[in-house]
């Protein structure tokens, strides 16, 4: 551990300073609403202001509408007025982008008299909102994207960039000040501190500052519990559960599970900005599981949660990772994409690690293998076989970003790339930086050129497939020694060289690929390629036979799709893989039996 803060406070004093970066301006929210949950609809007026914070004029504003992207989904701007002289500016609105049957998902609002840099709007907002028909499940009601949101403006303009089908809009670091009216019977759970509400004002009242987005939940069924997380060294977190009253069991268990995400330890991968953090429990199943926003979280948990069964474990990791960075950095989901997803899920991988150690009461940070029976009801977990499922569903986009940044922490080491991150959220906090800043950051911090790797693990769909080749050996002498002839080869098409320069002449540049050759005698030799000729050879001549060969043996790359042909061994043993998959059809082939058999 030691060693490790060494490290680390060498690689922070090499980094060269850098320009302070201008924070993105912070519009301001005062809103008032007041929901019928029976009828999913709610009704709202708020008071929006707005400073242009670029050196560009502003002659109109963009306001995200998202729910008129969803078919039962709308909101419906009655009023729009400049506060400042009470002219209507309902009247100049144009749709900009269509949504759903219902209206414009943003809409373009042309001013009057154009923003200076350094000006100020303040508008009177007031809208009709239906919720979207699955934003009810039984008792509970999670109300997102309700009100008029505006877009980001930027020296190159407005970006109104949002994915309905990830409920994502691009947005600012904003101030909120909400006062939700719900009716007698219903409770409310919102991000932020409860404040006293305004004089004459009904409801209750939540402040949330930087914040890029409001959600909140109303429910009449469920059990509230209010504890208090201590981070050694930053502000205590107030943790509010909202759990259904099948789910009371596992409070504690959450509890404990947010208090080993928040470790010291782990403070550079979960950077949670926040003095509050709510999660909601909806009922299951829901659509809206594992929604993040700014202070708040949904989870869908199972009624049967085995203690030896860490799929909670790993949703908590899941939703706390992405509330760190989605919350802390603002990068546009839409234009960096692998950016955003894939740190959230490289740090829902590290961080599902010490909560699965602690149910588990394991120092191994791997879950073990769970089937379920019965349509995906009832959960059995495999004591004999570890893996670890906090990335989820392989082959999605976000699993091979993790995977890539996973790679590039081995390649630069652990204390090396947690600098990284810690540096790009210190200098981005509540900013909109580009997939080119991370990259930047990066470099700046270890003092290596990395463009190959960017290019490479996440600049287009290449498939990374090293692999040990064909392994020739025989006897030479006299004396009696051994000659043995390894080739390496690359069988995808991806490149995982070391660097961005190119070969000369007959000369490697690069030297990111391993090759371990053992021998009987307990001899490991360790040569480096570059990886980018389709094959290359390496010969050795021993005292003892070969025994085994090893492409890439510290499996350094996490992106190689295939590990069962990066090794050799002169005596061929049974493997990990072949035993999780033998594992695998047999838990199916019992489910199916068990199934079956309650039906004749």
């Amino acid at each position: 551990m030691i060693s490790r803060l060494i490290a680390a406070l060498a690689i922070v004093s090499a980094v060269q300073p850098t320009a302070p970066v201008v924070r993105a301006q912070s519009p301001s929210y005062t809103v008032t609403v007041s929901i019928a949950p029976a009828l999913k609809r709610l009704d709202g007026r708020a008071q929006i202001r707005w400073r242009n914070a670029t050196t560009r004029t502003a002659g109109e504003i963009q306001l995200h509408l998202l729910s008129n992207s969803r078919p039962t989904g709308s909101i419906a701007l009655t009023r729009l007025r400049n506060i400042s002289d009470d002219r209507d500016l309902l009247g100049a609105a144009q749709p900009l982008a269509a949504g759903g049957q219902r209206g414009a998902s943003v809409l373009r609002v042309q001013l009057p008299r154009a923003i200076d840099p350094g000006g100020e709007l303040a508008i009177d907002a007031q809208w009709s909102a239906a919720l979207p028909d699955d934003a009810t499940r039984d008792d509970v009601v999670l109300a997102e994207h309700w009100y008029p949101q505006l877009a980001v403006f930027t020296e190159g303009g407005w970006s109104a960039h949002q994915d309905p089908a990830r409920s994502y809009v691009f947005a600012n670091a904003a101030a909120y000040d909400v006062t939700i009216d719900a009716p007698d019977g219903w409770d409310v759970a919102a991000a932020g501190r409860e404040a006293a509400p305004v004089s004459g004002a009904r409801g209750r009242r939540f402040v949330q500052p930087d914040a890029s987005d409001f959600a909140f939940a109303v429910g009449r069924s469920w059990i509230a519990r209010r504890s208090r997380v201590e981070r050694p060294g930053r502000d205590p977190i107030e943790l509010r559960l909202r759990l259904q009253p099948e789910h009371a069991a596992q409070a504690d268990r959450i509890e404990a599970d947010v208090r080993a995400a928040f470790q010291r330890d782990f403070s550079t991968i979960n950077p949670y900005p926040y003095a509050d953090l709510t999660i909601v429990d909806l009922p299951w199943p829901s659509r809206d599981e594992r929604r993040v926003f700014p202070g708040l979280v949904t989870l869908t948990t199972r009624w049967i949660a085995p203690s030896r069964v860490t799929e909670l474990e790993n949703a908590l990791a899941r939703a706390i990772a992405a509330q760190s960075w989605q919350s802390v950095v603002l990068a546009d989901a839409v234009a960096s994409r692998w950016l955003v997803d894939g740190l959230s899920a490289y740090a829902a991988v590290r961080l599902s690690e010490p909560l699965v150690q602690r149910q588990l009461q394991s120092t191994d940070p791997d879950g073990f293998l769970t089937a379920r029976f019965f349509g995906d009801f009832v959960p059995y977990a495999i004591r004999a076989f570890r893996v670890n499922d906090a990335l989820g569903h392989d082959g999605s986009a976000d699993v091979r970003s993790a995977r890539a940044l996973q790679t590039l922490e081995r390649y630069l080491g652990q204390p090396t790339f947690e600098t990284v991150l810690s540096e790009y959220a210190r200098q981005f906090q509540f900013a909109h930086p580009t997939a080119d800043d991370f990259v930047h950051v990066a470099e700046g911090v270890s003092g290596r050129d990395l463009r190959w790797f960017f290019d490479e693990a996440l600049g287009g769909a290449q498939q990374f497939d090293y692999a040990v080749g064909r392994v020739e050996t025989g006897p030479v002498g006299p004396p009696a020694r051994y000659r043995t002839t390894i080739t390496a080869a690359r069988v995808g098409d991806g490149v995982f060289s070391g660097s961005s320069r190119p070969p000369i002449g007959g000369f490697q540049s690069g030297r990111a690929v391993e090759i371990a050759a053992a021998f009987a005698d307990g001899t490991t030799l360790h040569d480096v390629w570059d990886g980018r000729a389709r094959s290359t050879t390496f010969t050795y001549e021993s005292l003892a036979p070969i025994a085994s060969v090893s492409v890439d043996p510290g499996r350094v790359l996490a992106l190689d799709v295939r590990r069962t042909n990066n090794s050799w061994t002169a005596r061929p043993t049974r493997t990990p893989t072949s035993l999780r998959w033998a594992a695998r059809w047999m838990t199916w082939l019992q489910s199916m039996l068990l199934t079956y058999g309650l039906l004749v």
